[in-house]
């Protein structure tokens, strides 16, 4: 699967097709294999019983996965799901039309609005220019979260994970990389915003830039892509570490795609998009500001 962020979505589709209907596909475009490589890909379609499928590129945009999928015989055995633990809060960030995290409480004490688009100048005045040159908005954004953090906390400790939540992705990216094909009648594109234009590239750029080795987890549940990562985050978090976990999300507003899209869009007078970052760890009292998803840990 490789269609962009739907290739995870795609690839479970084919997987389920071939277990119900026994049918293992062919490698498409494959012809004629390198015998060097020593293996006999399949070049036409089968049918034969598959019981079990390994979905080896299940992620993409450089946050990979491996999934297996197989037939469910009779009830199976029941599967004891971990509990959510409760993280406790070290750090919090925002960027909204107000600015960031300061200019925006000022903006919320003080009883106005936040609403707005917070300039991507303003936005990236604090980032390394070579680190940004050929990012646009929204990893622009996730990166200005995560440095904020990093020079706001002191001793800070780089996050073991990084978990994002965003609702409609890179939309500047994509949005360039489909008016260059069209334009050049699918001929030219940009490498650079084929590859920003997945919804899990801004949670590389952030996991590059603070050095995380752990997982990296990419959430797009639409409007509960923040709560999405958040309870990720408490259920894949190892207990045995002391290390942080960075839960990040935003979206950015684009003039051509934002409407079509998100229906709330229309319904506003002012452009407006933002973000937000939390720095957690897990809990250890009830001490603290701590922080779990109490709905869904009871939508059972």
């Amino acid at each position: 699967g490789h269609p962009l962020a739907a290739a995870g979505l795609i690839e479970a589709v084919i997987c389920t097709i071939c277990i119900q209907q026994n049918l293992i596909p062919a490698n498409t475009g494959c012809t004629i294999p390198d015998p060097k490589l020593n293996l006999q890909p399949t070049l036409s379609p089968m049918e034969q019983p598959v019981d079990t499928v390994l979905s080896n590129s299940f992620g993409f945009g450089g946050n990979n996965a491996s999934v297996v999928i197989r037939s469910v015989k009779g009830n199976g055995n029941p599967v004891l799901l971990k509990k959510a633990t409760p993280l406790e809060v070290i750090g919090c960030e925002c960027i909204t039309g107000a600015g960031e995290t300061t200019s925006t409480l000022n903006r919320f004490l003080s009883g106005e609005n936040c609403n707005g688009v917070f300039p991507l100048a303003a936005l990236s005045e604090n980032l390394p220019p070579r680190l940004i040159r050929r990012l646009k908005r929204l990893p622009r954004m996730a990166l200005a979260l995560a440095d904020s953090l990093q020079k706001n906390i002191v001793s800070f400790q780089s996050p073991l994970s990084i978990f994002w939540g965003t609702g409609w992705g890179a939309l500047s990216e994509t949005y360039d990389f489909l008016t260059e094909l069209f334009k050049s009648n699918e001929k030219f594109c940009s490498p650079t915003d084929f590859i920003g234009s997945v919804h899990n590239a801004a949670a590389g750029q952030v996991a590059m830039y603070l050095k995380s080795k752990g997982a990296n987890i990419t959430t797009t549940g639409g409007d509960y892509s923040f709560e999405q990562a958040l309870l990720s985050a408490s259920l894949l978090h190892p207990d045995n570490t002391n290390e942080p976990v960075l839960v990040l999300g935003a979206d950015e507003h684009h003039t051509k795609l934002s409407g079509l899209f998100d229906e709330s869009v229309s319904k506003t007078h002012e452009d407006s998009d933002g973000g937000g970052a939390l720095l957690l760890k897990h809990a250890g009292s009830a001490r603290g500001l701590n922080i779990s998803c109490c709905f869904y840990e009871r939508a059972e």
